[in-house]
């Protein structure tokens, strides 16, 4: 039950036996043992992937079957370096409009002191469109997020309209109006009225050498 459970969590999560080996200090053929029942964890290790994928003991162990997460957000048990791992979501274009995955995809890296201030409401979004190429931001670089209702003026946010359609646009507020402002030579600023747009979160990072 145990190494069921632990390789459904990881494929879930999109993750190979190496990236759970990295964030939890476990060696990489003990966690593949682990998930094939060839050997059962101790309760070190038990521990470790419990926190690690954000679930109860219980969970991981068949005595209950409630997957709820504790947390989406989840630290890294290694006493090396101070980082926390924090979801990926994916941004999925289409030939019009483009969506956020609903749940993460993902986990990456990211330095505790970047986020300590407010770790919770950080995530990253692997972006595949190429509305803010001339800002750096890529199709494929991976940017941080941090959620918010609200930003300056010429920052640049994750913008979501009734549709679920989602858009990376630099940001001006206007009295009545929002201004989205792409950064690419093929694409113009358009203005939409305030209820029509909510803004998500605020890219605080471009990251570019993640896998």
């Amino acid at each position: 039950m145990i190494g069921e459970r632990l390789r459904a969590l990881r494929k879930q999560r999109w993750m190979d036996q190496g990236e759970v080996a990295q964030g939890t200090g476990i060696d990489q053929a003990t966690v593949s043992r682990i998930e094939h029942d060839k050997r059962p964890p101790t309760h070190e290790q038990l521990i470790l992937l419990a926190k690690f994928f954000g679930v109860s003991l219980d969970y991981l162990t068949g005595v209950s079957d409630d997957a709820t997460p504790r947390s989406a957000v989840k630290i890294d048990p290694s006493p090396v370096l101070p980082r926390i791992q924090l979801p990926v979501y994916v941004e999925y274009p289409s030939e019009r409009v483009a969506y956020l995955s609903p749940s993460p995809e993902s986990f990456a890296d990211a330095f505790y002191t970047q986020v300590a201030d407010d770790l919770e409401h950080y995530f990253y979004v692997r972006v595949m469109s190429e509305d803010m190429i001339g800002i750096g931001i890529m199709p494929g670089s991976l940017v941080l997020v941090h959620a918010q209702s609200t930003v300056e003026n010429g920052e640049v946010a994750i913008c979501k309209f009734a549709s679920g359609e989602v858009q990376f646009r630099k940001v001006w507020l206007l009295p009545e109006q929002i201004m989205l402002i792409p950064a690419h030579p093929g694409k113009g600023e358009a203005l939409y009225t305030r209820d029509a747009v909510t803004i998500v979160g605020r890219v605080v990072q471009v990251i570019t050498d993640l896998p």
